[in-house]
């Protein structure tokens, strides 16, 4: 019976013990941790670019939104699968089809008027040069295509000193169809014309002109 006792007084000082122990929940508290927030948007045409004008942050994704995380990023017209990003178009200030250094950005398929996709003009302020014009003889690249005045006849021109004797060891070669100042097409050469008793005539110096393909005298 003395053991019996003993053991129950022992059982329940081990009890309280252990309530001893346990923490009181009267003290605890419950904190509720915050929901992650996320960025929605709107991708009309569903090319993975969002619009940014309909961004918003929600705790969930709503229906017909997108994740913007997900996206490759900012749609400038969500309407249009094909036109995802701004696009580069120069401004083209002769208007002839082909645009200069100035360039700007456009959320636009096609260039818009007075722009174009492409920057070969090398001279925007004159529309008759460009990559479509043809080369003429000015001195110019008229075609943009580096070379100046290429693939154009060559002509020969001589040196005419002062008594205008053309000096045939000093010539020159142009696209120019007539000869610069100081310059002759041919060598000259004395020509005498007998008068009616026989005696000579100056007539000074002529050209032989052999270009058409005849001789003709041609004065100076």
């Amino acid at each position: 019976m003395k053991k019996l006792l003993a053991i129950a007084i022992l059982i329940s000082l081990f009890f309280s013990a252990s309530a001893q122990l346990i923490p009181s929940t009267s003290n605890i508290k419950v904190v509720k941790l915050p929901v992650p927030k996320k960025q929605e948007a709107k991708d009309v045409d569903l090319d993975k670019w969002y619009d940014p004008s309909t961004v918003k942050t929600v705790s969930r994704i709503g229906k017909g939104y997108v994740n913007i995380d997900s996206c490759l990023g900012k749609d400038c017209d969500d309407a249009n699968a094909k036109l995802t990003i701004p696009l580069i178009y120069f401004e083209d200030k002769d208007e002839d089809g082909f645009g200069g250094s100035d360039l700007y950005f456009f959320c636009f398929e096609k260039a818009p008027d007075g722009f174009s996709a492409n920057d070969s003009d090398c001279n925007d302020n004159d529309k008759n040069i460009s990559p479509a014009s043809g080369e003429v003889c000015n001195g110019v690249d008229d075609n943009c295509n580096g070379p100046i005045d290429e693939d154009l006849p060559i002509y020969t021109y001589f040196f005419a000193s002062g008594d205008y004797a053309a000096d045939s060891s000093n010539a020159i070669h142009s696209c120019y169809n007539y000869p610069p100042p100081g310059y002759v097409k041919e060598v000259a050469k004395p020509v005498l014309i007998l008068s009616a008793t026989g005696h000579p005539i100056n007539m000074g110096l002529h050209c032989l002109s052999w270009e058409d393909g005849s001789l003709s005298a041609n004065n100076i």
